[in-house]
């Protein structure tokens, strides 16, 4: 498992003005607790979305620092590393630097970040700040799964638990709701079989419509080949 110590990149520490002056969002990776400090609103969004896609395995915010030209550097906002192995630079691209194109809203400077990124041999992924926005429900989904899920892993009985709940789907082929789950498993503690049913979320094996607001009754989907 690729942690703080382990994976190639480490966050920039943030400096005492950034922190004075930004909107610090903090947390913890569910499964592997490495501290998390996210500048803004829009990258802890998308630091959302990179930690619940199932096949992200590892996500670092502030990775590395690319040269565009002579001494202009700029910073990436996230390495990934998936569980095939490839790895992903991402940078969050503000509305303010965008502009109007044949497809759509494009990066104004995409061209020189594009070839500054192949000479430094940097696999580098633009995410349009509209783009985030249209992802508001599932983002605002994960937000609500987070907490469960870092419970997930620090669960007194949590592989009994996971134990059972695995069984209880692989003796119904279909989707069941959290009530049903829980209210079924009721002698493990709501609580307990909450969290590790976002437990499983988070790690992809179980799976539900992330464009729908989540609630008790969200259907909980077991994906067998996983």
């Amino acid at each position: 498992m690729v942690t703080l110590n382990t994976a190639p990149f480490c966050p920039r520490p943030l400096t005492k003005p950034e922190l004075d002056n930004n909107d610090i969002y903090m947390a913890a990776n569910p499964g592997r607790d490495d501290p998390v400090e996210i500048v803004g609103p829009l990258r802890f969004a998308q630091w959302l979305l990179l930690t619940f896609d199932a096949r992200c395995h590892a996500c670092v915010e502030r990775p590395r620092q690319l040269t565009l030209y002579h001494d202009v550097v700029v910073e990436l906002d996230f390495w990934t590393r998936q569980h095939d192995g490839s790895e992903m630079f991402w940078y969050l691209v503000p509305e303010k630097d965008s502009r109007n194109g044949p497809t759509g809203r494009v990066f104004r400077d995409a061209t020189l970040w594009a070839e500054a990124a192949q000479q430094t041999g940097v696999p580098l992924t633009f995410v349009h700040e509209h783009q985030i926005l249209q992802r508001g429900q599932r983002i605002a989904n994960f937000f609500r799964l987070l907490p469960h899920a870092q419970a997930a892993y620090h669960l007194p009985d949590r592989t009994l638990i996971r134990d059972r709940v695995a069984e209880f789907f692989a003796h119904r082929p279909l989707s069941m709701t959290f009530e049903q789950v829980e209210g079924s498993l009721c002698d493990l503690g709501k609580a307990s079989v909450r969290s590790t049913l976002c437990g499983f979320i988070h790690e992809g094996v179980i799976t539900f419509d992330h464009d729908l607001p989540l609630d008790d009754r969200t259907l909980l989907t077991w994906r067998s080949s996983w």
